[in-house]
């Protein structure tokens, strides 16, 4: 048993962000790291403790792998490329977070932070006290709060990612020019300009300027109320899984579907859940289709995999 430990805590420790790896690497997929389309395959495995994930984008070429592996309280749980590589980690806020109704992370790029570069941390919270009461039904849901902070780094020189939704400050609050009004604007088009075209802007979340007759994000002192003094995180988007339970592989089994919006209600990414039924002795093996629609939205892509793979990690 001291051996079993030793050995997976040996492996857990390896199996960690190193960002001085990655200072001359280029990112993978335009620097979102996971494609804005791809598939989530299951691994059928033993060891070590814990769940693995595969991604394969479009062409059906392996992309990299969630992995997750615990060994009584130590947990690792992130993102590895094709060739090994970790590019990011998602870790439990506290101690406590390991027992409490519903599941929280914090997602970190591993070049991003002290260490590294300025960027973003996402937080993760599971909205428990508002999910339906699952047990004996034939539909359940969950529901997610993403959360955006940013983190102070030592290296300054972003050239290659200073667009890019993980390097790049959150808009200025009274800009109209931002992307979540720019795709309200295409959606209210035939009401703009029109008595109706405020109703159909502020119905989206956002609010509306009488004097340009067009969108602009929540004023700053809005944003202020949503903030959280606590962890200096602002709400970004939301995450609702809605899931039916199906005889599959000799038992009932939820398949999920995701819907994933930015905090406008605009929706930017779906997922949904199939498996491969491997007959009644064999466990079905999870598969996810991942499609992100907006892919300037402030939410980056591998954050929209990360929690379509949440699922599958939570059921190892």
């Amino acid at each position: 048993m001291l051996l079993l430990g030793a050995v997976s805590y040996g492996v857990m420790r390896n199996a960690g962000c190193n960002p001085a790896a990655l200072a001359n690497r280029d990112v993978p997929y335009n620097g979102e790291i996971i494609p804005a389309n791809c598939t989530l395959v299951e691994r059928n495995q033993w060891w070590p403790p814990g769940q693995m994930v595969d991604v394969y984008d479009e062409n059906k070429i392996h992309a990299g792998y969630f992995y997750d592996m615990h060994m009584f309280f130590f947990m690792r749980f992130g993102y590895s490329d094709a060739s090994g590589q970790i590019w990011f980690e998602a870790q439990y806020p506290n101690f406590f977070s390991r027992f409490r109704l519903g599941q929280e992370y914090q997602l970190q790029r591993c070049d991003v932070g002290e260490a590294a570069r300025t960027g973003a941390v996402f937080d993760i919270s599971e909205d428990y006290h508002k999910e339906p009461w699952c047990f004996f039904t034939a539909t359940c849901a969950r529901l997610f709060t993403i959360s955006r902070r940013d983190v102070k780094g030592e290296v300054s020189d972003q050239k290659a990612l200073s667009g890019h939704a993980d390097f790049a400050p959150p808009p200025a609050p009274t800009i109209s020019n931002t992307p979540s009004c720019k795709r309200i604007m295409t959606t209210c088009g035939n009401e703009c300009p029109g008595d109706t075209c405020q109703a159909c802007i502020e119905a989206h979340g956002l609010d509306y300027d009488t004097y340009t007759k067009t969108c602009v994000v929540k004023p700053a002192a809005q944003q202020l109320m949503e903030f959280d003094s606590t962890t200096g995180a602002i709400p970004v988007g939301s995450v609702v899984f809605n899931g039916t339970r199906e005889w599959i592989g000799g038992k009932y089994q939820t398949v999920w579907n995701m819907q994933m919006k930015e905090k406008g209600g605009v929706q930017i990414a779906d997922a949904q859940q199939h498996f491969k039924n491997r007959g009644v002795w064999r466990k079905a093996l999870s598969r996810w289709s991942v499609n992100t629609t907006t892919e300037d939205a402030a939410i980056p892509n591998w954050v929209i995999a990360f929690m379509a793979a949440l699922d599958d990690i939570d059921e190892s």
